[in-house]
């Protein structure tokens, strides 16, 4: 137990089966060497937890968590859920869990489950996501009692949230290929030319245990096709922790073999009004940002809200070498280094514009030398694309040439 406090401004309650906007959430007492904060949700019975995700901290204190949406993974279980800030210290410490908690009311026809123990600040995060409208109660802040054996996490499946913003070092996909290419010279190859087999979900059984990992060796969980061979159908990935700058370099910008480096005007050149190329070294690169294909009155905004379309962005953005494909997977500890199942598919683009700041001059891919020190990504919702491009597949096919859109991890 940590001696940071989490307070909100107002009642959190919700009908059950909505979803609600939580904002202002804050956390104070914030210890002076804390790298991140994530918020956690206890179920009534303290059966299970829902974590929305961690964020940078920092030197912030107090942390004024941003807007997120809490939905029926929570609002689902009538009753009071018990809402926790919980902090890690840099170097990947033990999480603490705050000295408080809030209440958070679901109000339904079903009978509450009954209260059970308080957790302790032990595991790693856990998959959540999630939204829910509002009525009323009193957010409470009341000491935790004595810690008890933690609870599971919810084995709902539901993926974790981002609340807002967020940067760190997060890995790279470590994808075999067919050219028997290995350590930097296939990271860069795969992002030049991307993947060169086919990437799926992993699919759940119906009561089958959500888990974070594949397994390994004669252990997999069942219906496992681990990415060790670069062959389709593949739906457990491994990934690769650190950021390997000059690999990324090459797979960026300067190009590897006889692959160009994904940025370069050679597959793509910058289409956006006045924009012109970025130049890095003697490389010509796109130089374009999301904002230009947006179409019809949406903003960069509304692409990660609800009611996303494939009216809100020009069917040309997915010509564009900025726009990449990411895994998602399960909530877990940056330093995990065995094979994940994957989620789903989300498409990003390569830029550090957001909803509310313009591109900067290097627009999201910071270079240091020969390396890459630092890449921005946007992630919004894949409705916005063409329908023929929202496939739950990143797929590979040689005749298309540099139009795919590829897969980056």
């Amino acid at each position: 137990m940590g001696s940071h406090r989490i307070t909100s401004p107002r009642a959190l309650s919700v009908t059950v089966g909505q979803q609600l906007s939580v904002s202002q959430l804050q956390v104070d007492s914030i210890p002076s060497n804390t790298d991140r904060a994530s918020i956690r949700f206890y179920s009534p019975d303290g059966s299970t937890y829902v974590d929305y995700a961690a964020q940078d901290v920092g030197k912030t204190n107090p942390l004024v968590v941003p807007t997120f949406t809490v939905g029926g993974e929570v609002s689902a279980t009538p009753g009071t859920w018990r809402v926790y800030a919980l902090i890690q210290a840099k170097g990947n410490a033990r999480l603490e869990i705050s000295a408080n908690h809030l209440d958070y009311v679901v109000v339904g026809p079903s009978p509450s489950p009954t209260p059970g123990p308080t957790p302790t600040a032990s595991p790693s995060p856990s998959p959540s996501a999630g939204p829910s409208p509002t009525q009323t109660a009193s957010p409470t802040a009341t000491p935790t009692a004595t810690p008890t054996p933690e609870p599971a996490p919810s084995p709902t499946g539901v993926p974790v949230g981002c609340v807002g913003q967020d940067r760190g070092n997060f890995g790279q996909l470590d994808s075999p290929r067919r050219d028997g290419l290995t350590g930097q010279r296939r990271l860069a190859a795969n992002i030049a030319g991307g993947l060169d087999h086919q990437l799926v979900p992993y699919s759940f059984a119906v009561g089958q245990t959500v888990t974070k990992e594949c397994g390994s060796g004669s252990s997999w969980i069942s219906g496992a096709v681990p990415d060790d061979q670069p062959l389709d159908g593949r739906n457990c990935i491994l990934g690769d922790t650190g950021n390997d700058g000059p690999a990324l370099y090459d797979g960026f910008v300067s190009g590897t073999g006889s692959r160009p480096g994904r940025l370069d005007v050679r597959n793509g050149a910058t289409t956006c009004p006045g924009r012109g190329d970025l130049v890095v070294g003697s490389v010509r690169l796109n130089n374009d940002v999301l904002s230009c294909f947006l179409r019809n009155g949406a903003t960069l905004d509304s692409l990660t809200r609800t009611g996303v379309s494939a009216t809100m962005l020009a069917p040309e953005v997915v010509d564009s070498p900025r726009l990449v494909w990411l895994p998602v997977v399960y909530a877990t500890d940056r330093a995990q280094k065995r094979f994940q199942p994957i989620l789903d598919f989300v498409p990003g683009f390569l830029t550090d514009e957001t909803q509310s700041s313009a591109a900067s001059a290097s627009n999201g891919l910071a270079i240091n030398g020969n390396s890459v020190k630092a890449l921005q990504v946007f992630v919004f919702d894949k409705a916005a694309l063409p329908v023929d491009a929202q496939a739950p597949t990143v797929a590979y096919d040689a005749d298309l040439g540099p139009s795919i859109v590829r897969l980056v991890g």
